[in-house]
C-alpha cells in the first residue's frame, strides 16, 4: 500500500466539483446570512450524505470532501450534519441530504447557526459507545452573536423536542475526522494564496519569497499542513479497514490534533508574511483565516473531551 493514503480518481473528481461549488467565497458580511442556496450546492454535490447509512461512503470520502471544503472556506454546520443525520427521522434526513433543510448541534452555552437551522441537536455525553444527541428547540434565548468565524450562535435554554439518540462510534469518528480534514484544507489554501503572493510582492527589488526569513517558515508551515492531512487520510484508511472504528479511534483523535495545530500555524504565518494587510476586514486572510481560528478551537475542544486510546 501506497504510503501517501491516496484518493481514487472518483474522489479527486468530487472535490473538483466541490472546489467549483465554492470557488466564489461569499464577502464577510454576507456570512451570518446562512447561505442556503450554497449549502444547496453542496448537498447536490453530494457531501451532506456521506454519513447515510445506505450510501456506502467511506471514510476516505469524508476526508476528501472536508479537504475540499476547507480549501473553498465553506460556511454552515458541515461535520455537525454529519454526526446527527443518522438520528434523524427518515423524511428529515432526505431532506437534510438534499439541502433542503439544515441540521445543526451545540449547547445551551454556543448552538451555532441556532436561530437559522431548521433542526437543533444538543451535543451529550460521548464515550466508546458513540456520541449522545438530543433534539431542541429554542426556549429563552440569552445572547446572539457572530462568532470570530462569521457563523451566528445563540446561547439559548434548549427544550427537549424528542428522546436522546446514541450516535454510533464509527458516525461520530467520521464526523471529528470531517473537521480534521477541513481544517487541513483550509491551512493548504492559506499557504497556497500566501506563497503566490510572497513571489510577487517586492521589497528591495526581490521578491519576499526570496528571503529565507519568509520562505523557511513557510516551508516548515507547509509541511505541518501536509503531515496533518496525510494524519487524516492515514485515519480514514485504517476507519476503512476491516478493524474499523475500534482501530481508528486513536488515529482520528491525532489527525484532530494535528490539524488544528498545522492549521493555526498556517494562519499565523500568513499573517506575517502579508504584514499588516492581512489583518484589514477585506484582507486575504479576513473570513479563512477567522474560520480557522474557530473551527481549531472546536477541535482543540473535541481531541480533549474525547479520551480515545489505541486499541490492543
Amino acid at each position: 500500500m501506497s504510503t501517501d493514503w491516496p484518493y481514487t480518481q472518483e474522489q479527486r473528481d468530487f472535490q473538483e466539483t466541490l472546489a467549483r461549488v465554492l470557488a466564489e467565497p461569499p464577502e464577510p458580511e454576507s456570512e451570518p446570512r446562512f447561505p442556503r442556496a450554497r449549502w444547496a450546492a453542496i448537498a447536490e454535490a453530494g457531501a451532506l450524505a456521506l454519513t447515510a447509512p445506505d450510501l456506502g461512503a467511506g471514510a476516505l470520502d469524508v476526508v476528501a470532501a472536508g479537504d475540499a471544503l476547507g480549501r473553498g472556506g465553506c460556511p454552515g454546520p458541515w461535520w455537525q450534519t454529519l454526526l446527527v443525520l443518522d438520528a434523524l427521522p427518515v423524511d428529515d434526513a432526505e431532506a437534510v441530504m438534499a439541502g433542503e433543510l439544515v441540521p445543526t448541534a451545540g449547547t445551551a452555552d454556543a448552538m451555532p447557526w441556532g436561530a437559522s437551522a431548521d433542526r437543533l441537536f444538543e451535543l451529550g455525553r460521548h464515550d466508546e459507545a458513540g456520541w449522545r444527541v438530543r433534539p431542541v428547540t429554542l426556549g429563552e434565548v440569552r445572547e446572539q452573536w457572530v462568532s470570530l468565524g462569521h457563523e451566528p450562535v445563540v446561547a439559548a435554554d434548549l427544550v427537549p423536542a424528542g428522546p436522546e439518540a446514541l450516535v454510533g462510534t464509527g458516525t461520530a469518528l467520521l464526523a471529528r475526522l470531517g473537521l480534521a480534514a477541513y481544517l487541513a484544507g483550509a491551512g493548504q489554501r492559506v499557504l497556497s494564496d500566501v506563497v503566490v503572493y510572497a513571489g510577487q510582492r517586492t521589497q528591495f527589488r526581490r521578491r519576499i519569497g526570496d528571503f529565507t526569513a519568509v520562505a523557511h517558515p513557510l516551508a516548515e508551515v507547509d509541511a505541518q499542513v501536509r503531515a496533518a492531512a496525510l494524519l487524516a487520510r492515514r485515519a480514514a484508511y485504517t476507519l476503512d479497514g476491516a478493524d474499523g472504528p475500534r482501530a481508528a479511534g486513536f488515529d482520528v483523535h491525532v489527525a484532530l490534533r494535528a490539524a488544528a495545530r498545522a492549521s493555526r500555524q498556517a494562519v499565523y504565518q500568513a499573517h506575517q508574511t502579508y504584514g499588516a494587510i492581512g489583518f484589514a476586514l477585506e484582507g486575504p486572510l479576513s473570513w479563512l483565516g477567522q474560520r480557522v481560528a474557530q473551527a481549531a478551537t472546536e477541535a482543540e475542544r473535541l481531541a480533549r473531551e474525547v479520551g480515545l486510546v489505541p486499541a490492543a
